[in-house]
């Protein structure tokens, strides 16, 4: 999303969702809200050595596998396609080696992702219009919500709120 003309407050930025960065068609990047800023932003985050795993929509995957074809450095293979991310990203993080309850990801090996084969399993009928159940649902289905930061479970807010309380506690608040 681009920066507003002023600075959000807490209440704005809590009810502020995402952007789609996909057309309509399920198939193509929307002009309206893709700028080459995502590329630079997800790749930013596929090459930091503690993330094991970026995943973004197919579509996404796509374009950064046709603009990076000819000066890929390792960063594509972290860079995953997966259901529903046309609005945002997930980056998994490697395990702390104090956790015990963290499951690594297993290893990415040298594949960029980038394979037309691979790819075309994300654009395949299958993906973009699954069928529909053969029985009627009991209740109405309704779209979904777009999620916002104060849809985010308890665990989430808190690793989004640490740097803020580590700040307050160097400066004595």
């Amino acid at each position: 999303m681009p920066m507003p003309g002023h600075v959000l407050s807490k209440d704005e930025r809590e009810k502020t969702s995402a952007t789609n960065l996909v057309s309509d068609d399920w198939k193509h990047l929307n002009p309206k809200t893709w700028t080459p800023q995502h590329i630079a932003f997800i790749k930013t985050a596929a090459e930091q050595p503690e993330v094991e795993r970026v995943l973004v929509n197919a579509v996404i995957k796509q374009e950064l596998c046709r603009v990076e074809d000819k000066h890929k450095d390792g960063w594509m293979a972290k860079v995953r396609p997966w259901y529903y991310h046309h609005d945002h990203i997930h980056v998994r993080l490697k395990c702390p080696a104090d956790s015990q309850n963290c499951r690594a990801q297993p290893p990415v090996g040298s594949e960029d992702g980038c394979d037309k084969k691979a790819l075309a399993f994300w654009f395949s009928d299958k993906v973009l219009h699954p069928p529909k159940p053969t029985t009627p649902p009991t209740t109405p289905a309704k779209p979904p919500k777009s999620l916002t930061m104060a849809d985010l479970p308890p665990a989430c807010k808190n690793v989004l709120e640490a740097p803020a309380r580590q700040a307050n506690q160097a400066s004595g608040d």
